[in-house]
């Protein structure tokens, strides 16, 4: 094999794993499988090939925050529950169960995430512990596109104004006033316009550059919008290279 590049023979062998969700922490990693048994979670440690058998169960959405893994197993009656593991017997538990959670999200030592309940959709958020497993107060309206940036979470949800962009910097929820941004838009752009030709100046091209292409979840932010990311106040472009 060439550059070092050659097959692992896991031992036990793990058949039909499934990459879409294998995640890592240092030298091991961790994969589901599913054979005529059932599904299976392992851990692997690729220094020696050896495999563990961590969940006896689907795993889903698997995240690694720190050195931890999150995933979810569901259940029967759409029920759905939320493990962690850090590789160890003892440090892999069931931390609740909840009604569709989706869109985890690593922000620090923290999992971020949504969860259905009743006819809207809330915020949780998880250190890793059963105590520490907990509904995000205030964000609770249809929380949506949640995006980790320089530690902190951005999302949208429903306001009185229609959808509106909220971050979270540690136990404090802000609203991103989009607002006080676009009274500066004039300003923001030209000093956007300034910094494509700094981006052109260092090699990263015209269109379609650095600051061109800024997004947030999936989607192109309009130059109000990349300004308000950067945080209110900072109508500067020193405030979006933050995310690049």
């Amino acid at each position: 094999w060439e550059n070092g590049t050659r097959p692992v023979e896991f031992s036990p062998p793990n058949p039909h794993p499934n990459l879409s969700y294998m995640s890592s922490v240092g030298t091991n990693l961790f994969y589901p499988t599913r054979d005529d048994d059932g599904s299976h979670f392992w851990r692997v440690d690729m220094s020696s090939a050896e495999s563990t058998l961590i969940h006896d169960g689907e795993a889903w959405n698997t995240t690694r925050v720190g050195d931890l893994i999150f995933f979810t197993s569901e259940r029967a009656g759409n029920a759905t529950d939320l493990w962690r593991t850090d590789g160890t017997e003892a440090g892999t538990f069931r931390l609740r169960t909840f009604a569709g959670p989706r869109d985890p999200t690593a922000v620090g030592e923290e999992l971020f995430f949504t969860v259905s309940a009743g006819g809207s959709d809330e915020h949780w958020r998880s250190d890793g512990t059963i105590e520490g497993t907990r509904r995000q107060e205030g964000a609770n309206n249809s929380p949506a596109f949640l995006h980790e940036s320089n530690g902190s979470l951005f999302f949208t949800m429903d306001g009185s104004s229609g959808t509106e962009l909220w971050r979270i910097d540690g136990e404090q929820l802000v609203a991103v006033d989009v607002g006080a941004v676009e009274r500066a838009a004039v300003g923001v752009e030209g000093q956007l316009d300034h910094a494509r030709e700094a981006d052109r100046a260092h090699g990263h091209g015209g269109a379609g550059g650095r600051v061109d292409t800024l997004q947030l979840s999936g989607r192109r932010l309009a130059p109000v919008e990349r300004a308000a990311v950067g945080g209110e106040g900072r109508q500067c472009v020193a405030g979006e290279r933050e995310l690049l």
